[in-house]
């Protein structure tokens, strides 16, 4: 069967990458997905979440295209954060947040030392 839609050219063609240079570590969304070895919707929804660096390409083909910012370091991150459950994820980032909330309350209220129990 592939053999027959090879040969009758029944494939639909692939966009060809845009001729756009990107700068240093600089990622079209499909290609980090494809080096991470992970599936396009998972860098897709990081993206969604905040919690990859992107900014808007210009217009290409048509298209508006993402370009995503991922050094070496940025790259180890990325892989040992796809080996976490979701939720342990959302977990540290509550935790480091609630933390800030709380150092930020206690720098906020009034200074008590020093006072009776009458005020």
């Amino acid at each position: 069967m592939q053999d027959l839609i090879q040969r009758f050219g029944l494939r639909p063609r692939r966009p060809q990458r845009p001729a756009v240079t990107l700068g240093a570590d600089e990622w079209w969304v499909a290609d980090l997905a494809q080096a991470l070895e992970m599936p396009r919707a998972t860098v897709e929804n990081w993206i969604k979440r905040g919690w990859v660096q992107t900014r808007r390409q210009v217009e290409v083909q048509g298209q508006r295209r993402r370009v995503v910012w991922a050094d070496q370091g940025e790259l180890d991150r990325l892989r040992r954060q796809r080996q976490r459950p979701v939720g342990a994820i959302l977990h540290d980032r509550w935790a480091a947040s609630a933390g800030d909330a709380r150092s930020t309350a206690m720098s906020t209220r009034p200074e008590t030392r020093g006072r009776g129990l009458d005020g």
